[in-house]
């Protein structure tokens, strides 16, 4: 019966709990934003693939006691064709992370974050903001997809 990362030292071991004390931290100081610096830290041990699914079950357990509140307050009309597309983006990111290689994905993950840089130091939506209507149902779904895909790659949580 094989064990999960029995290749990994002592060392690589802490590395990556620290990682994770590092993420959640994270998350507890800004309520979001901690799977990518956890997958970017622990991918160069685990490899990518594995620190994505990894990241992707732990997260799913911090998440799992809002939903009650989400789906009572949820203003269904303009989340349904988002939460669609994004099942449809979630496909494509589990295909991508499927037929790409480690490598790859290391560079895509490191093009995740520059645009997410990026768009925050410019305040790129703001200003997207003002020349589209950011509410309508084709970009709520379009970006819904978009972040599905990039969130999938970089172990959730991202844009």
């Amino acid at each position: 019966m094989p064990i999960p990362f029995e290749t990994l030292s002592w060392l690589e071991i802490v590395v990556v709990v620290v990682a994770y004390v590092f993420g959640f931290y994270v998350r507890g100081s800004f309520g979001f934003g901690s799977n990518l610096p956890i997958v970017l830290i622990t991918a160069w041990f685990l490899g990518a693939l594995d620190a994505v699914l990894l990241v992707s079950v732990v997260a799913t357990f911090a998440q799992v006691q809002l939903l009650p509140q989400g789906v009572r307050d949820a203003n269904w009309k303009r989340a349904i064709p988002m939460v669609l597309t994004m099942m449809v983006g979630g496909a494509v990111g589990v295909w991508l992370l499927r037929t790409m290689s480690a490598d790859w994905l290391l560079l895509v993950l490191g093009l995740i974050v520059g645009v997410m840089m990026v768009t925050e130091r410019m305040n790129l939506l703001v200003h997207l903001g003002r020349f589209i209507d950011v509410r309508a149902s084709r970009v709520t779904a379009t970006l819904g997809c978009v972040s599905s895909v990039a969130g999938t790659l970089a172990g959730g949580g991202t844009m």
